[in-house]
């Protein structure tokens, strides 16, 4: 893969890096009726067959630094090494040294801004691709969105769309989401697609989640907390 292959720059995963795993795991199954299946290190979910998310432990050096539960977005690039590098040379930090799994090799940093996100490059030939298009909504909080569009467009090719002061990754297939401004703590937020956003709810809390509110703007959104305290959004679909 190039940077100008299809797919380069566009999500690859949607990870949920948890204390326990295995919580994690039991809770989305139950809330969203995904299955579960394990290629080694780390747990897929499977949404009607497609791969929709991943669930992996977080390590022990990032419990005992007070890292929380919480949803990463993964990137696909060529070369996970070389695409660190241009993170680096573009204001980014590398929080690791690239590693090597079976399937691919991931590489964690943060924007410029301070935001957590991980560079994913699939083992050629391996068994796991990019998981079904359209599953995923992903939005930036930054205080700085043309720093971070900035950014983003040098490490991933990434293009916009600005209008009424709303920016929209367009991504290499398909828009990716939304880099919006905060005052908080910079983060990537992970809306999840789905055709029911009450329904969805109520099986989340059924399965051990807090709902948080439900906006009733231009598209209904919800925010939940799962039972070990990683916030996600449900995205009305359609």
């Amino acid at each position: 893969m190039t940077r100008s292959s299809p797919g380069f720059g566009g999500l690859a995963w949607a990870g949920l890096a948890a204390a326990d795993a295995a919580v994690a795991v039991k809770f989305c199954c139950e809330a969203f009726d995904w299955e579960a299946w394990s290629p080694g290190s780390f747990t897929v979910l499977r949404r009607a067959g497609d791969d929709v998310a991943l669930v992996y432990a977080q390590t022990p050096q990032a419990r005992a630094a007070g890292v929380t539960t919480h949803w990463t977005p993964f990137f696909l690039v060529d070369d996970v090494g070389a695409a660190l590098k241009r993170g680096v040379e573009a204001g980014g930090m590398a929080l690791r040294d690239p590693f090597y799994l079976p399937e691919g090799s991931v590489g964690p940093m943060k924007d410029p801004v301070g935001a957590p996100f991980s560079l994913w490059a699939p083992r050629a030939g391996g068994p796991l691709s990019p998981f079904a298009t359209g599953a995923w909504s992903m939005e930036l909080a930054t205080p700085d969105p043309a720093a971070s569009r900035a950014f983003y467009a040098d490490l991933l090719g990434w293009t916009y769309s600005l209008r009424a002061g709303e920016t929209t990754i367009l991504g290499p297939d398909e828009p990716l989401g939304r880099i919006g401004t905060t005052n908080g703590t910079p983060e990537w937020l992970a809306y999840l697609r789905v055709p029911d956003v009450d329904e969805a709810l109520r099986r989340a809390e059924a399965a051990g989640a807090t709902r948080d509110g439900v906006s009733r703007m231009d598209r209904r959104v919800a925010r939940l907390i799962d039972p070990q305290g990683a916030a996600l959004f449900l995205l009305q679909d359609g």
